[in-house]
């Protein structure tokens, strides 16, 4: 059981980590420990969040590559020849990469994803924000994309379908298959409530 002030619930969690269950309640809370703010203050009477996705880590690897791509000229940056050159160059790496460090960071705290017993819920962004909200019943499909990388390290694009509706692409999503698997039990749940 997790409880706080207002809710108690039960949790099972699949053996696929990142994936959360949740029945008999409301949770607010990922895997990463942060507040689903919009998801939790848009939630309706008797609605409980039934899955949660999460961006996986691999948005922080091209950060990381510019970053040791600085470190790495700094190391080098030892010949007086070229280290104006190393120095630049250096500079413009570390820049580049705490720059996407920051916007990977941002990308993955502002971006909720979760499938209530009623509806699939997006939020992208805090200034400028993209939401999409989706009847359970409404819902034609959830479609995966995966690159090669992306099915080594578990990763993917959930690509949401509305009933004559654009496709809404997430991507850089954790366990996509994980999650297009609870997203579909959630609405056979629905469509079956004596389940």
């Amino acid at each position: 059981m997790i409880g706080n002030d207002h809710f108690r619930i039960k949790l099972w969690r699949l053996p696929i980590v990142g994936v959360r269950i949740l029945r008999y309640g409301v949770s607010t809370t990922t895997m990463a420990g942060t507040i689903l703010s919009y998801v939790a203050s848009n939630l309706m009477p008797g609605e409980a969040v039934f899955a949660v996705g999460r961006i996986h880590w691999i948005i922080y690897a091209k950060p990381s590559f510019f970053l040791a791509g600085a470190a790495i000229m700094a190391f080098l940056a030892t010949d007086p020849g070229t280290r104006p050159i190393l120095t630049i160059l250096g500079a413009i790496a570390a820049f580049g990469g705490v720059t996407d460090l920051a916007r990977a960071w941002f990308h993955a705290k502002t971006t909720e994803l979760a499938v209530t017993t009623k509806r699939v819920i997006v939020k992208q962004g805090i200034i400028r924000r993209t939401t999409v909200e989706l009847n359970l019943s409404k819902v034609e499909s959830f479609h995966v994309e995966q690159s090669i990388p992306g099915r080594l390290l578990n990763y993917g694009t959930v690509i949401i379908r509305g009933v004559a509706g654009t496709p809404t692409p997430i991507a850089g999503i954790a366990e996509p298959l994980a999650f297009r698997k609870q997203a579909i039990l959630a609405i056979e749940t629905v469509d079956s409530p004596s389940r």
